[in-house]
């Protein structure tokens, strides 16, 4: 559907706007905390943000995932920091639309966004992005499809951000603006000239019956898997489809309104995950399309290789069993065991597979602790499934869960995902730049290789030290890749998964190395020491 009346890259839309002697009140406020940007590839200098509202699941996170968290949400709340900004908080109250995140941008002098497309944020797809500049000057260069939008101080711009678009000051003053995505309404487009949305149009996010969820849960696996890896980036309406679909299978909400403590287990290697959490995973959409790409390859793959039926463990499943449910209808015949520690995610997923017709592939579905369960009659198994982990396998299970089924995985088998990388990297604390950045090596690898030496070894899984250059100020980072299969790959800020951690800061002409070690416990993490 086309809701584009007028083919607008931007239009000061004139609704409301920040008086100029409230402007430098804004940018010169002293509790403002400005987090480098994450997309390190698509600017060169210094880009960073504040984060004003963030998703509600965040809203205790770090300061990183409220500002960066790149998964869909349907629910977002005001930080406390905007309650410091009346001049801001009464722009927002007059634009009368759905708000979602909101933050402030600012670019150093000579320093560049470079050209690239936010997929997605379109008219068509029901949402706006609106710009309103708060520091700038015409030595900046803010370029919308080949056009530049006009530097007018405290005025509330429409971007059309699907298209390719740039920032380059050239000044010797930050560019500052406050950026705010929101849902297209009919207010929205009156303040563009354009028609309302129709009764279609305004249900575009509509209520699927039982029968036409199950076919969109499936036509958008068969999306995902058909795009190119190179593309999928820029499909993320396609996961929220998916998302959604998952959502009205299962009846549930992944955002409730009220937010309360949530049913996670403590596990003697780690934290289970409550069910709701488990569920918001589906929303960060890289993770999802990688690893369903390289689930159904791998699968696919083995399935070509043996001459038997094959045999699949799905440890950790989740409400949605997300990595395995969507592709049921591609797969050959094979059995397939889920296991999950919770009752209720194991309910819902008994639920959704009802619906799905109670494919023969699953044989099993089972609520236990991983840790206390053991496969019928010593079976073992051509594949086995798990991700339960975060960043630098802090605090979940993943190292030990592993650990404990990989006798069960046959001597050809595969582990999915096949390979999960931690490193660490030193940034300069000083400034940030790309250019200061020192990588100190990949420290730990978790796969068959590591697994076939620690499987009976109870000491510390990973350990060692790193020699550290002495470069001044420096942050210690951790970093996180994961090989799902082959090439199937989840890079560093991909995901939440693949988010940099920062560690610690270090003067590192005092510090000659870093010993590391990994500790699994009831919340497992990566120690380390600090060495004159």
């Amino acid at each position: 559907m086309n809701l584009r009346g007028k083919p607008y890259k931007f239009l000061n839309i004139g609704c409301s706007s920040i008086q100029a002697d409230c402007l430098n009140k804004i940018i010169s406020f002293d509790d403002l905390i400005w987090l480098k940007h994450v997309n390190n590839n698509d600017y060169s200098g210094n880009w960073s943000v504040v984060a004003l509202t963030c998703p509600a699941e965040h809203r205790d996170a770090h300061p990183i995932l409220q500002s960066f968290a790149i998964e869909s949400t349907d629910k977002w709340i005001d930080l406390p920091i905007l309650s410091e900004l009346p001049e801001i908080q009464s722009l927002l109250t007059a634009i009368k639309c759905p708000l979602k995140s909101v933050r402030l941008m600012k670019l150093a002098p000579q320093s560049e966004v470079k050209a690239h497309r936010d997929h997605g944020i379109s008219l068509d797809n029901h949402q706006a992005r609106l710009h309103v500049a708060l520091s700038t000057n015409d030595d900046v260069q803010f370029m919308v499809g080949g056009l530049r939008v006009p530097s007018v101080k405290g005025e509330l711009y429409y971007v059309d951000v699907d298209q390719l678009h740039s920032v380059r000051n050239e000044s010797d003053e930050d560019w500052i603006h406050l950026v705010i995505d929101c849902e297209v309404n009919d207010w929205l487009l009156e303040q563009l000239g354009m028609e309302p949305l129709s009764v279609e149009q305004s249900s575009a996010v509509k209520t699927l019956n039982m029968d036409e969820a199950v076919a969109e849960l499936r036509s958008t696996a068969d999306d995902i898997l058909d795009y190119n890896y190179e593309d999928l980036y820029q499909n993320k309406a396609t996961v929220d489809r998916l998302s959604q679909a998952l959502q009205q299978l299962t009846a549930i909400k992944p955002y409730p309104e009220i937010h309360s403590g949530e049913d996670e287990t403590i596990t003697r290697s780690g934290r289970a995950i409550s069910m709701l959490s488990a569920a918001r995973c589906a929303d960060d959409y890289m993770r999802t399309q990688v690893f369903l790409q390289g689930v159904y390859r791998a699968i696919m793959d083995k399935s070509e290789s043996v001459r038997h039926k094959l045999s699949i463990l799905y440890v950790g499943t989740g409400p949605y069993g997300l990595l395995i449910t969507p592709l049921l209808h591609r797969l050959p015949d094979c059995d397939i065991t889920m296991v999950d520690i919770h009752q209720e995610s194991v309910e819902c997923l008994n639920n959704l597979l009802q619906y799905l017709g109670n494919p023969s592939q699953v044989k099993q579905v089972t609520c236990s602790d991983i840790f206390q369960w053991q496969p019928e009659n010593s079976r073992q198994y051509d594949i086995i499934i798990s991700e339960t982990m975060l960043a630098m396998l802090k605090h979940e299970p993943q190292v030990e869960i592993f650990r404990y089924v990989y006798p069960w995985l046959k001597q050809d088998g595969l582990l999915i995902p096949e390979s999960i990388d931690i490193g660490l990297r030193l940034e300069n604390a000083m400034d940030g730049k790309a250019d200061e950045k020192i990588d100190l090596g990949w420290i730990a690898r978790l796969n068959l290789s590591s697994l076939s030496e620690k499987v009976s070894d109870k000491s510390d899984f990973f350990s060692g030290q790193v020699s550290v250059p002495g470069n001044g100020e420096q942050y210690l980072k951790g970093l996180t890749r994961i090989q799902v299969y082959e090439d199937c790959w989840l890079e560093e800020n991909q995901s939440g998964l693949t988010l940099p951690a920062t560690l610690a800061r270090l003067d590192t002409n005092k510090t000659n190395q870093i010993s590391y070690r990994y500790e699994s416990a009831e919340l497992p993490d990566f120690c380390f020491d600090f060495i004159d």
